[in-house]
């Protein structure tokens, strides 16, 4: 092997650290000023650990340093620690003179023929030894350059000391010009100030992480471009000090693919909000023309009945067949119309529930009369299988209205000399299941899901033909929700169907104080509301935030709520607008309580009134009394001595 030349003179930092040999710089004091990286792999130091020391082996150098004689070839045990297995290799050193001052040492691995071992001082097994390093040192770089990544090491001053293939094509620098070069390199010139003091908060306190969690970090190439980069940094420790590995991938895709996602988002929400309006402005529009659609129709039916009676005088046969169309025609239309202004104020959240206790075996009598011409007709028997009073909390309007769909429904889907009945089935203590049944046609399986949807019709009618809207179901499964029930369907094709669904049982007999939840964060606030309700016998309980407020809801039920606009975790708003889309608390009327000015916001929303603070006892009850009066409008004040203590 040709000796390696003295190097007397200062090279930049670059080259230095290119070197294929080992370099050392020595002082006038005899302690090292350099340390390449090729030294640190061919002696096992690294730079942080022998700046500033005398040379790390049990060499000859003074000798060498006063006369300027090289000191020829030393096995050096390298490696390790003081504990740990170390290595013997043969190493040739030269020195020469450094201008102005001190010395430079290269030194290379020397590898020797069998029969000089004994004379240079290499055994067989200091030979042996050092396989298993080369073999480990050329493992590492296998994987260093088979990594996908970019894959970079800095020392404690920032100077690259390794790198892969990946970096040099990420940053368009071949090896030699990153060797040796400061990190910052890499770094756009507007971060450079601020990435110094993260290198230097990192050095404090290494520890394997992701760099600059929840920032964007960016990378420069050698033309200035830049490009987002993922970065993990992990601290390596080499002998008494350590090095920083930093792995680097190029997150331009990812930024694509997550902009791209971004914008798909917000149009979809841009969307969606647009559908919602249109929805709403749909459901306003209808609802508000409740009055213009009913009143002609009211108009033709109330005329053609009277025509029908032959008041004004006697018809013919075909005048009066042309009148009982016309009354059939105009009946039907009224009843399509109503289904549809209904769902849509389901929908819009405008249709109240008139809750009361009664006994729902009267409704469903003259629900069962009402439907006995349409069943006679077609020889279909009706029965109530229910014996006794069976008291519930409902509305009594939408009861009837919820019984007779399910009726009718059961009638058309019946063929001739069928049967329909109503029975009462197991349920939990606080609710009762009714079961409208029939003998008619049947559901198919994968038709009995979509029975609910709007405008869905799954099937004709016995007389072969399609009736109604499809809103019927739909409108039924809302009515029974906003009660706080459920429905479920049991049906097999031409065995029948049974349609069950649970309302609560009489508040008479499950609770004998009405309930109001308030919903409100300040203390004082809170404070207030108790002492205004407990002295009428009003059980208030407490919500402090908006989630809070949103579950106690569905929990309780109760009868009113009171709600301030301006809550921790989300609006009053958020919660107004879950309680109306909820079907456990849709039915519960809400007052406003709040600074804002905002009555009209408000009432749009569903709101049932709003009263701006300071608040007045007096219109808070008038308000409750106003709006659930079936539970409120009996409340009296009780002395103070007698009013109930609150939780």
């Amino acid at each position: 092997m040709a000796p390696t030349p003295a190097v007397s003179v200062v090279l930049p930092q670059s080259l230095l650290f290119s070197l294929p040999f080992a370099l050392i710089g020595i002082d006038e004091y005899g302690l090292i000023d350099t340390w390449n990286l090729a030294a640190e792999h061919l002696l096992g130091h690294i730079a942080d650990d022998v700046i500033g020391c005398p040379m790390p082996f049990d060499l000859d150098v003074e000798r060498a340093l006063q006369h300027g004689t090289p000191p020829g070839c030393a096995v050096l045990s390298i490696g390790g620690d003081d504990a740990g297995e170390r290595t013997a290799i043969c190493v040739e050193f030269r020195i020469a003179a450094r201008h102005p001052s001190g010395w430079t040492l290269t030194a290379t691995e020397r590898h020797v023929e069998t029969g000089q071992q004994n004379r240079e001082g290499e055994t067989m097994e200091t030979k042996a030894a050092s396989r298993p390093r080369e073999s480990a040192e050329g493992r590492f770089r296998e994987l260093l350059e088979a990594a996908p990544d970019a894959i970079i090491e800095v020392d404690r001053q920032g100077h690259i000391v390794l790198l892969n293939a990946v970096t040099e094509k990420l940053f368009g620098y071949s090896r030699e010009e990153l060797l040796g070069r400061n990190v910052d390199t890499l770094i756009p010139t507007a971060a450079g100030d601020r990435h110094a003091a993260h290198r230097a908060s990192y050095w404090a306190n290494p520890q394997t992480r992701p760099m600059g969690h929840g920032l964007t970090l960016v990378a420069r190439r050698k033309d200035g471009s830049e490009f987002p980069v993922e970065i993990s940094l992990s601290p390596v420790k080499t002998g008494k000090s350590f090095r920083v590995t930093a792995i680097i991938r190029d997150a331009t895709m990812q930024r694509v693919a997550e902009e791209k996602i971004r914008a798909a988002n917000l149009q979809l929400e841009q969307r969606n909000r647009e559908v919602e309006r249109a929805n709403r402005l749909k459901s306003e529009f209808l609802a508000s023309m409740s009055h213009e659609l009913r009143t002609p129709l009211h108009t033709i039916i109330g005329f053609s009945e009277l025509l029908a009676e032959e008041a004004e005088g006697p018809l013919n046969e075909k005048q009066a067949r042309f009148v009982r169309h016309v009354h059939q025609d105009a009946l039907h239309l009224l009843e399509l119309i109503n289904d549809v202004l209904d769902l849509s104020k389901i929908e819009a959240g405008r249709l109240e529930l008139q809750l009361d206790a009664f006994d729902s075996l009267e409704v469903l009598n003259d629900a069962l009369g009402a439907i006995h011409p349409m069943a006679e007709a077609k020889h279909i028997t009706t029965a109530n299988r229910i014996r006794g009073p069976l008291p519930i909390f409902a509305d009594r309007v939408r009861f009837r209205e919820i019984i007779n769909n399910l009726l009718s429904n059961a009638v058309k889907f019946t063929p001739e000399h069928g049967s329909v009945w109503i029975e009462r089935e197991p349920a939990p203590d606080d609710m009762v299941c009714f079961t409208v049944g029939d003998t008619g046609i049947g559901i198919a399986p994968e038709d009995q899901e979509a029975v609910f949807d709007t405008f869905r019709q799954v099937g004709s009618t016995t007389r072969g033909v399609r009736e109604g809207t499809g809103l019927g179901l739909a409108i039924v499964k809302r009515l029974v929700e906003m009660h706080g029930g459920s429905i479920r369907l049991e049906s097999e094709r031409a065995k029948g169907s049974r349609f069950s669904f649970t309302l609560p049982v009489s508040r008479a007999v499950k609770a004998d104080k009405p309930v109001v939840l308030t919903i409100e964060d300040e203390p004082s606030a809170r404070e207030l509301m108790q002492s205004y309700l407990s002295p009428y016998g009003i059980r208030v309980e407490m919500a402090r935030n908006a989630r809070e407020g949103v579950a106690r809801a569905r929990e309780l039920r109760p009868d009113a709520i009171t709600l301030d606009l301006l809550l921790p975790g989300g609006t009053g708003w958020s919660v107004l607008r879950d309680l109306r889309h909820s079907p456990d608390t849709s039915g519960i009327p809400v007052v406003v309580i709040s600074v804002l000015d905002e009555e009209q916001a408000a009432l749009a929303q569903g709101a049932v009134a709003y009263l701006r603070k300071p608040l007045k006892r007096e219109s808070l009850i008038r308000v409750l009394r106003e709006h659930c009066p079936e539970r409120f409008g009996k409340i009296v004040q009780v002395s103070s001595t007698e009013a109930p203590s609150g939780k």
